[in-house]
């Protein structure tokens, strides 16, 4: 009797006629059949890929879904004990490396097979503990690096003061003893050249323009107004908008309005020495003619935006010149850092680190680390990511914004330690939530993270108060 293939599922009709072998009409009937879909192999449809292992020793229980089916395996490469389970069995995570993860679903037809690469991150110490210490009502609070102290400006009301704190003893406050620098400065800067002090801000004490000025310790740790040579910088934009150290030298981002404040354009001033005089400054004018650009401090001279980072030059021992970009990328954040010999920049949309190897004037080729695993809605962008470097590895601070809502978010203030010099992904960083937010400024000193925060005032047309945090010791090590 032939074999008939139906080549469709679903209800079919078949007309039987029989006859006797005279070919005599005998009878005819008529069937109706339900064929159903011919089944294959198990199909997966939720598969934990790629895997995300924890450190050596913890523990985990795979999970994976396949339709029809009737028998699950795993098989983790040599990364797991044991290395291979059924179903949902749990497993150990086995010696630090990267391995090859597989899982199989099978059943009476066949069986299939979905590869899982994964790395086991080594047995990690726990992150420091912080001190808090509230410093006042204040504004423009700004922090650097100095040997086993961290030096701090900031504006309260209209008087600029500064500051030289100690590192304390871990659980006990800083112990600080401020003094006034000068009045009526806003756009507060500040960094430190060999152990020194500088600062640059806008003078706005007078009834004409605004006037970019500059004030240099006249030693190192001063405690007075006579200890600081202050004084205004002239050619450049009205307002001073960022401050840097460039081979052992204060740089000035200037920023100048044009008359239909529709447009504006920066000047960029380079000392010719650690501490310039009026007349030592190499000035270019209207480097720039868009708006959001700051400068990069630390290491090789770059200014950035929020699209680029562009690479700077003397030219001919007074002229400064602006080159070709040294990284193009979306949303990032010009605040960059450096190694000595290598360079990190932050992007905020995924909280993306990129860091280039520095030697002499070029830089790269380009690596990326994403900070956190990528979020999708309802997770908006990071906000104001803060970057330094600590013992050599890169460290950051920031806000994540998630929605609840349509009108309602939650916003969650955490700070991040890369565990090697270079990450290359989230395995590579640890994360913990901190409780206050408002992040301004983030240091390291001598392995310590100091971090700077706000909160509001308790008092209507008061500052904000700062604060800081201090990490009570060195953070993975």
């Amino acid at each position: 009797m032939p074999e008939v293939v139906f080549l469709q599922p679903g209800a079919q009709r078949v007309r039987l006629t029989t006859g006797n072998a005279a070919g005599a009409l005998s009878r005819v009937q008529t069937f109706t059949y339900s064929v159903e879909q011919a089944k294959g192999p198990p199909v997966f449809f939720d598969v934990p890929f790629p895997l995300r292992a924890g450190p050596s020793g913890s523990t985990f229980t795979p999970r994976a879904f396949a339709s029809e089916v009737t028998g699950l395996r795993w098989d983790f490469g040599g990364g797991a004990s044991p290395n291979g389970c059924t179903w949902s069995d749990p497993v150990t995570w086995g010696a630090p490396g990267s391995y090859v993860g597989t899982v199989i679903a099978s059943n009476s037809r066949g069986s299939v097979s979905v590869e899982l690469p994964y790395s086991i991150d080594p047995v990690r110490p726990p992150p420091p503990s912080w001190t808090h210490s509230n410093l006042g009502h204040a504004s423009d609070f700004r922090v650097a690096e100095l040997p086993g102290q961290v030096a701090a400006a900031y504006r309260r009301y209209d008087n600029v003061h500064y500051a030289e704190l100690t590192l304390p003893v871990p659980g006990t406050p800083v112990d600080w003893t401020p003094h006034w620098v000068g009045r009526t400065w806003v756009d507060l800067q500040l960094e430190t050249i060999h152990g020194e002090p500088v600062l640059a801000g806008t003078q706005s004490e007078n009834a004409g323009l605004p006037v970019p000025q500059f004030a240099a310790a006249a030693h190192a740790h001063p405690r007075a107004r006579e200890d600081w040579v202050a004084y205004d910088l002239a050619g450049g934009g009205q307002h001073a908008v960022d401050l840097a150290v460039w081979d052992g030298r204060p740089a000035v981002l200037t920023l100048r309005l044009n008359p239909d404040l529709r447009a504006s354009r920066y000047d960029l001033l380079w000392g010719h020495t650690a501490k310039p005089a009026p007349a030592e400054w190499a000035l270019a004018t209207g480097i720039i003619e868009s708006s959001g650009w700051t400068l990069v401090s630390g290491g090789s001279p770059a200014i950035g935006s929020s699209q680029q980072l562009l690479p700077v030059a003397i030219t001919d021992g007074t002229g400064i010149e602006v080159g070709p970009a040294l990284l193009e990328t979306e949303h990032l954040n010009p605040e960059a850092s450096y190694t000595g010999d290598r360079l990190f920049v932050i992007s905020s949309e995924r909280l993306r680190l990129h860091h280039a190897a520095v030697q002499g004037s070029a830089v790269g080729p380009w690596s990326r680390s994403d900070v956190e695993p990528f979020r999708k809605h309802p997770y908006t962008p990071s906000v104001g990511p803060h970057l330094c470097v600590n013992n050599g590895r890169p460290a950051v601070a920031f806000s994540r914004m998630a929605y609840s809502s349509s009108y309602s978010f939650t916003v969650t203030h955490l700070v991040s330690q890369a565990m090697v010099p270079n990450p290359t992904g989230p395995q590579d960083w640890q994360t913990v939530e901190f409780k206050q937010g408002g992040f301004t400024d983030l240091v390291a000193v001598d392995g310590r993270l100091v971090l700077v925060y706000t909160r509001p005032p308790e008092e209507l047309f008061h500052d904000q108060q700062v604060w800081i945090a201090i990490a009570d010791g060195p953070w993975g090590e």
